[in-house]
């Protein structure tokens, strides 16, 4: 498999800096090509959410490239346990420092892996990865205090996209201890995935999503370029007021054969 990769960030309408931090690299190893997205949006209710969303962004910076060679040959078990491992440290350092200088700090964090054909995704808070092929798919589920009520059957769908406690998150990086959602999968060959903050979801429906980014439109990275910025353009046309991050990875099958180098 090879990939297509874009990504787009925008502080928005009325927010004065970004607290969203993302990161995608991309290694080849033998055959085998692999991408690790990373996206990160720290919590506007409490302190420096900046700093928060990138210190978890940095605890991934170099993972792949030491990683990789040693997740090979491995099942999906141990490779949860190596991005929980980063996940954690990182949440550690977070509640750590909060403590130390009497500050309130959190990030959400979705990290998505491609690799050998797969997808394994640690996830916590409320941003979200997307499959869109011949139909859109949210792969993850909103840790949020309204999704867990949907889920419960006392709000539906219509409601909670409305409701005013939508952004109450039930855990996130840097609060109580995180217990990252693991969530693994097959690579489908021609879909489009897309890994994005919650303010990149607000305004836009998955249909949306599926229609600008059709798969098979999608043959370089200069098109999903501009269909990431045609997306936020909306968002920020339709009054989002928040944070607006979105990484892009179109998915087509391996052409060459790759030597061994990594890359970013």
């Amino acid at each position: 498999m090879r990939y297509f990769i874009s990504c787009c960030t925008d502080e928005g309408r009325r927010k004065k800096g970004n607290q969203d931090s993302i990161l995608v690299q991309r290694a080849v190893s033998g055959r085998e090509q692999a991408v690790l997205a990373v996206l990160c949006d720290g919590m506007g209710g409490l302190d420096r959410g900046d700093m928060a969303s990138a210190s978890v962004v940095k605890a991934f910076s170099g993972w792949m490239e030491k990683e990789l060679s040693r997740l090979r040959w491995t099942r999906k078990k141990k490779i949860f346990l190596a991005l929980d491992r980063v996940l954690k440290k990182a949440d550690r350092r977070l509640r750590a420092y909060s403590g130390r200088y009497g500050l309130r700090m959190g990030t959400t964090a979705t990290v998505l892996l491609l690799f050998r054909g797969m997808y394994y995704i640690a996830h916590v808070g409320d941003s979200r990865v997307y499959e869109l092929g011949k139909k859109a798919r949210q792969v993850t589920s909103d840790q949020t205090l309204v999704a867990e009520e949907v889920k419960r059957g006392l709000l539906t769908e219509e409601q909670a996209g409305n409701d005013p406690r939508r952004n109450i998150l039930l855990q996130c990086v840097g609060g109580n201890g995180c217990i990252p959602e693991h969530i693994c999968g097959t690579v489908k060959e021609g879909a489009v995935y897309l890994v994005c903050s919650d303010g990149f979801c607000h305004e836009i429906s998955a249909e949306e999503m599926k229609d600008t980014f059709c798969p098979e439109q999608m043959q370089d990275e200069e098109t999903l370029e501009e269909r990431c910025r045609i997306l936020v353009e909306r968002n920020l046309e339709r009054g989002e007021r928040d944070n607006i991050s979105v990484i892009a990875i179109r998915t087509e099958k391996e052409r060459r054969n790759a030597g061994n180098r990594f890359g970013h």
